[in-house]
């Protein structure tokens, strides 16, 4: 059921939805409670793909409210996989019933280097060296992610009984940035965002990530900037406050309208053949169920060379997709749908200094306080840059699978 959803910005207001695998959420989210029970007691209960924390019998108080895609596992049962609506200030309940499985399998799941977050069949379930006892049989699909390094996903077959080890090595990898200028009253715009978005697909979201900062300007209007105008107005000075619409690949490849995709094809091709200088980790945010006053975590930054004083951790907060009605666009450029809008930086636009030798570590956290106007769909996006020149050496971002 669409929900068509108040968005309130200094004095303008208009509706505003967000969207998430088809499920519409109020852009201030409300809450409600949930009762989660299972026919196997100690389930571990997964809320829309992240690991809740907590195992059947559960009550939650703090969901919000909307449809919630709800999945309980037990080792020896099959996956139980349900949708409930939460209603705002009520307790739903949901029961779910869980089948023994006539034959199970084991996977034990190894890496170089160890702490790889485990997906199976697209859940959390923990971090590597992790043994998962008495599993499905038959096609599986996994994935091994840690941040910085290769996305390992594979598809693998278990019979009855079997032990399966999966060990892999996670070799250090870049992740382009691509960080661009966008305004609802600039009209290119949407041809140069459906060129983006179209190409970060064609390299992988494992692969890329992208920034859309909102400027004042052609208008100063316009609702992303004026909800985020404090932390983009420095970004936008720190480039020098280019033309729009502006890309920039890992902060010093440029392109325009002109030519866009052929540059941007070309620039990743540069980026990607160019070893990264350290990994980036996202921490306690990617895996686990984030209420959404909490958005918190760390970033883990290990150097794979020396670090100078030049450079700094920036974490940003995107909101990967917003919609608003069809005939109700928020500028002139007609555009209703945007990708990736930036909505803060933790702690500011200036980020923390880094300075470590090749094979040191340190942990950074960050902290956002959700503004007017946040939906769900929030992805944290880390990158360290080196000021002097503006390079970005990698970056991270919190959405592990789409």
């Amino acid at each position: 059921m669409l929900l068509f959803c108040l968005l309130l910005i200094g004095l303008a207001s208009w509706q505003s939805c967000t969207t998430k695998e088809g499920t519409v959420a109020f852009a201030n989210p409300t809450f409600g409670g949930l009762d989660v029970v299972s026919t196997v007691d100690s389930a571990r209960i997964f809320i829309d793909g992240r690991d809740s924390g907590l195992k059947t019998p559960a009550l939650f108080t703090d969901i919000p409210s909307g449809m919630r895609k709800i999945e309980v596992l037990a080792p020896g049962f099959s996956l139980a996989v349900d949708n409930v609506e939460v209603v705002e200030g009520e307790v739903s309940r949901l029961e779910l019933d869980l089948s023994a499985l006539p034959e199970t399998a084991t996977l034990v799941f190894e890496s170089d280097p160890a702490g790889a977050l485990v997906l199976f069949n697209d859940l959390p379930v923990g971090f590597t060296p992790l043994t998962l006892e008495n599993v499905s049989t038959g096609e599986q699909h996994i994935t091994l992610y840690k941040g910085g390094r290769q996305v390992i996903r594979e598809t693998v077959q278990l019979s009855a009984g079997q032990q399966l080890t999966v060990q892999r090595t996670l070799q250090p990898f870049r992740h382009v940035l691509v960080e661009h200028l966008s305004n609802t009253n600039c009209i290119p715009c949407p041809e140069a965002d459906d060129i983006i978005e179209r190409l970060l697909e064609e390299v992988g979201l494992d692969s890329a990530t992208s920034i859309a900062y909102h400027p004042n300007y052609p208008g100063e209007n316009d609702p992303f900037f004026l909800a985020s105008a404090d932390d983009v107005l420095p970004r936008i000075e720190f480039y020098g406050v280019p033309p729009i619409p502006f890309v920039l690949l890992d902060g010093i490849k440029p392109s325009t309208l002109f030519n866009l995709e052929e540059n941007m094809r070309n620039g990743f091709t540069e980026r990607f053949a160019e070893p990264p200088a350290a990994t980036l980790e996202i921490l306690d945010f990617n895996d686990s169920f984030t209420a959404f006053s909490e958005l918190r975590g760390r970033i883990r930054i290990t150097a794979l060379e020396n670090l100078g004083g030049d450079v700094f951790l920036r974490v940003g907060l995107i909101e990967r997709f917003i919609a608003f009605p069809p005939n109700e666009p928020p500028g002139t450029n007609g555009d209703t749908e945007f990708k990736d809008v930036f909505r803060a930086f933790s702690p500011t636009a200036e980020g923390t200094a880094v300075s470590l030798g090749a094979g040191e570590t340190v942990d950074i956290e960050f902290d956002f306080t959700p503004g007017a106007g946040w939906g769900e769909d929030l992805h944290v996006v880390a990158f360290l840059q080196r000021d002097t020149d503006r390079e970005i050496l990698q970056s991270v971002w919190s959405l592990i699978q789409e």
